[in-house]
């Protein structure tokens, strides 16, 4: 990991490495790797991967050379995760198949991040933000304008005609 043009993309449920499911594993498994990595980083995110950048940043300033988020909340939608797992619990094991994570984790994971608060804290970002939202990603808009307004050194990208990305 010595040389500076390399980009890892690590799946978020292997770093868990056999524990739980849980937001609070994940970012634990996630700040481990990150540290191990020698100087800044660039990370770059998409909807939960975004939330785990946006705290990693939140809680090493000194590491994060630039963030990009992707269709990421400013808050965790509490309501929309409880209708998805009304929704899921309907599915079928094998629907979670091409899912990062199966169906106990996916229920697990979304129950645990219910908790999380970051968006108190966004102001706090201090190194270089690219949001990338969809025109037509409905659910992310307000997130889009509140990170133009609480973040201080932000870029808005909105990719015309284009839903949640």
């Amino acid at each position: 990991m010595k040389d500076q043009k390399d980009i890892l993309c690590p799946e978020l449920c292997s770093i868990l490495n056999g524990q739980d499911a849980t937001y609070e594993n994940l970012y634990t498994s996630f700040v481990e790797y990150c540290n191990r990595i020698d100087g800044q980083i660039h990370l770059v995110g998409l909807p939960l991967g975004g939330i785990i950048a946006m705290n990693y940043a939140l809680d090493f300033p000194e590491k994060v050379k630039t963030l990009v988020i992707i269709g990421t909340p400013h808050k965790i939608p509490k309501v929309a995760f409880e209708i998805q797992n009304v929704i899921f619990q309907f599915f079928p094991k094998s629907v979670f198949k091409e899912m990062a994570f199966d169906k106990k984790d996916t229920f697990a994971l979304g129950n645990s991040i219910k908790k999380l608060e970051i968006a108190d804290r966004i102001q706090e970002i201090k190194c270089p933000v690219l949001v990338i939202c969809g025109e037509k990603d409905h659910a992310n808009k307000k997130s889009v304008y509140n990170f133009s307004e609480n973040i201080e050194n932000v870029a808005l990208c909105m990719i015309e005609k284009q839903d949640i990305l």
